[in-house]
């Protein structure tokens, strides 16, 4: 337009794995072939794109002209664009949430897509989304995303036209049921008005015949009526075209639909489809057939074809190394029995989920690469006394791998944190057990340790005792006020500087590992932030209000689980609230429900019992804390 010249020219871009990159000026036509010599590709060039690596397309030939809308093209090779890696159960760990540029719930539209709840989709504003690619390319699981989405739309405009379609079909046989009864009506008006003429014709005979002269002669006799047409008319009459339903009078001032209106997507006769009908194609790929004759192959490989450096088995590593510096205050404080204990969970859990990988006909190696089990078993053992019985461990391994994930599907389906789940059924089960801890500095050699956990070493009951929470809650209920929480903390072969002696600094390994998880970006400050400050909330309320009976909120931050449920229960994707605010509602409230089952409960801390209670809540939290997308903010 600025010219005076149409657009002849354009600038289009090449890239890839080819010799020369750049941008030519090209003439709007070009083969694309002929183009792509320009850069000289490699010898290992595999495929090439129309677009860019997020959202443009495969292309299955280089026999098409460049268009006015070509803008890019790239040159992939297998080390350029390597194959994904296999689909991994999604974990919601909320990442595709966070880079979605709409602000939509990739997640909840992933789960309700693989369920066929297109409904929900629709709920979730599934027709929002810009098919970018961003959640693919962040996903750990290596989810296809973009292409879930695509089914899903498909599916419901495949819905909608079958329900337009059938709700034409209605609309023409009720029009059709209503011109028949009109028909029928106007035949039996017909049929009135012919039988009353006959009626009146006899009368008028019988009339003439009493009025005949008497002199006998006989009055002319009526010749039968003829027919309106011969066989030949009525044979000619039914091969003449039928009017168009247009034309029929109006159905309560509707016209009646068409039959065959110009959207009709079937094709005419002798077309293109007609006359070369597409053979049956390998799996994976479409084989189709030119008018030309010409076959060719289409990719449906789909967008993005850069995918981040994360998966599940990263993360999970993570976690596990995030939980060194605890153990390692462990092993300085207790001895190394702990590593023992951490031993018999990790084997345990992966015989249990081998075993059921077996039973669920899973693959084997894929799963079990994943560290999921691992880190499940590692969280069993840290919350399990260090000299409780191998049995012990095992049983609560097992409960958790078998019980609480698979029997619910596994690896991303649980609801329930599975490491929480093993505790709360043990100390249930075996209070004694559960509650002999051993002090700092325990005179037990290494191996003497080792026999007391496989039971060749007799249980000593002057190296267990009671946690230093649990001992504080029992003075207090005991003495009935006799002693105040600063006489109590004030014994130093129990209690250190503010909290438990040699559990502070184990809490505080755990403290330095969540915050590294955070500084990593693979947990957000949601969930641990809004534990410690429910928990901190009401243990200061408290202690202010009376600060003879209840301790202040730093001895009850670094004492217990309280710290390894901030950063590494409350935290749990799977079992978790996955929106901003359903994380602080989670983590606000299992905070204070940890506080009140460690005071005034029955068991010696709350973490367990107070997560899995949140657990419930999840569902309802995450559905009425949706963020508003970004195209709907502001809107009610």
């Amino acid at each position: 337009m600025a010219f005076g010249e149409p657009l002849v020219n354009r600038v289009v871009t090449l890239t890839g794995n080819v010799e020369t990159a750049g941008n030519w000026e090209i003439p709007i036509g070009m083969p694309i072939d002929e183009f792509i010599a320009l850069g000289k590709p490699k010898a290992d060039t595999d495929r090439f794109l129309m677009g860019g690596p997020m959202m443009g397309f495969s292309l299955p030939g280089t026999d098409a002209p460049l268009i006015k809308t070509s803008n890019c093209i790239i040159a992939g090779s297998p080390k350029l664009f390597p194959p994904p890696a296999p689909e991994m159960p999604c974990i919601r760990c909320g990442e595709c949430a966070k880079a979605c540029p709409i602000e939509l719930q990739p997640f909840e539209l992933y789960w309700h897509t693989r369920a066929k709840t297109f409904g929900k989709t629709q709920e979730y504003h599934i027709f929002d989304c810009i098919e970018c690619g961003c959640c693919s390319f962040v996903c750990p699981s290596r989810i296809p995303l973009v292409q879930y989405f695509r089914f899903a739309k498909s599916e419901i405009w495949a819905r909608e036209k079958e329900k337009n379609a059938a709700d034409q079909a209605k609309a023409r046989f009720e029009w059709k049921t209503a011109r028949d009864e009109r028909e029928k009506a106007e035949k039996a008006e017909k049929l009135a008005k012919a039988a009353a003429a006959q009626a009146a014709k006899k009368a008028a005979e019988a009339a003439a015949a009493a009025a005949a002269p008497v002199d006998g002669s006989t009055p002319p006799r009526l010749l039968p009526r003829p027919r309106m047409r011969c066989r030949a008319d009525a044979e000619a009459a039914e091969k003449l075209p039928l009017p168009p339903p247009w034309n029929e009078p109006a159905l309560n001032g509707k016209p009646p639909p068409q039959e065959h209106g110009p959207s009709d997507p079937r094709p005419a006769k002798g077309s293109c489809r007609d006359r070369c009908p597409p053979p049956a194609g390998r799996r994976g790929t479409a084989s189709r057939i030119s008018c030309r004759g010409k076959q060719t192959v289409t990719d449906f490989s789909t967008p993005p074809y850069l995918l981040q450096n994360a998966s599940v088995q990263r993360v999970m590593l993570q976690v596990l190394a995030a939980l060194v510096p605890g153990i390692a205050a462990y092993v300085w404080l207790f001895g190394p029995v702990i590593l023992v204990q951490l031993a018999i969970a990790t084997v345990t859990a992966l015989a249990g989920e081998a075993l059921m990988l077996k039973l669920r006909d899973k693959p084997m190696s894929l799963f079990l690469s994943d560290g999921s089990a691992v880190v499940t078993a590692w969280l069993i053992a840290l919350t399990f006394p260090p000299l409780s019985p191998w049995w012990l461990v095992v049983t609560g391994t097992l409960f958790a791998i078998i019980v609480a994930k698979h029997l619910y599907g596994g690896l991303g389906q649980n609801p329930f944190n599975p490491a929480m789940i093993a505790f709360a059924v043990c100390i249930v089960s075996f209070p004694a057990l559960m509650s002999q801890w051993p002090g700092v500095g325990l005179k037990v050699s290494f191996m003497d340790q080792v026999g007391i956990v496989f039971g060749t070493f007799p249980r000593l009951d002057a190296v267990t005792g009671a946690t230093p929470l649990d001992a504080l809650k029992t003075a207090l209920k005991l003495e009935e006020g006799q002693f105040s929480v600063a006489t109590l903390l004030a014994n130093q072969e129990l209690f250190g500087f503010f909290a438990g002696r040699g559990w502070e600094w184990v809490t505080g390994g755990y403290l330095l590992g969540g915050l590294w998880l955070w500084q990593r970006g693979i947990i957000s400050w949601h969930a641990p932030l809004s534990f410690i400050a429910g928990m901190s909330l009401l243990a200061g309320g408290l202690w202010l209000y009376n600060p003879a009976q209840f301790a202040n909120p730093v001895f009850h931050l670094f004492s217990g689980g309280a710290m390894l449920g901030a950063f590494f229960i409350v935290t749990d994707p799977v079992s978790g609230c996955t929106t901003p605010k359903g994380k602080i509602i989670f983590g606000f409230a299992a905070g204070l429900l940890a506080y009140i089952i460690r005071v005034f409960g029955g068991y010696p801390d709350g973490v367990a019992f107070a997560v899995l209670l949140m657990n419930l809540c999840v569902p309802l939290i995450d559905m009425y804390t949706q963020p508003a997308i970004f195209s709907r903010k502001g809107q009610p």
